[in-house]
């Protein structure tokens, strides 16, 4: 059966590695509070993403550093 996430959990269960997502299917008679197992269609994205705390405002560039695979906002040189 089809049907269209309509609400997600905005990180991964460390132990699971898996998110919590609510499905809207429509039509289907699904009682609620009901869980199950879901394939999700996913697209790739063209871009590096880091949160906001890890960019560093300098000199009218945007900065991020990088320290052990993770980003990290570091201290002004």
């Amino acid at each position: 059966m089809k049907g269209r996430v309509v609400e997600m959990s905005p990180g991964a269960d460390p132990a699971s590695h898996s998110f919590t997502a609510k499905v809207e299917v429509g039509g289907a008679l699904v009682p609620t509070g009901v869980a199950g197992r879901a394939v999700l269609e996913t697209g790739r994205r063209t871009a590096v993403v880091v949160p906001s705390s890890a960019v560093l405002q300098q000199g009218g560039m945007s900065l991020v550093v990088v320290k052990d695979n993770r980003a990290r906002r570091g201290p002004a040189p």
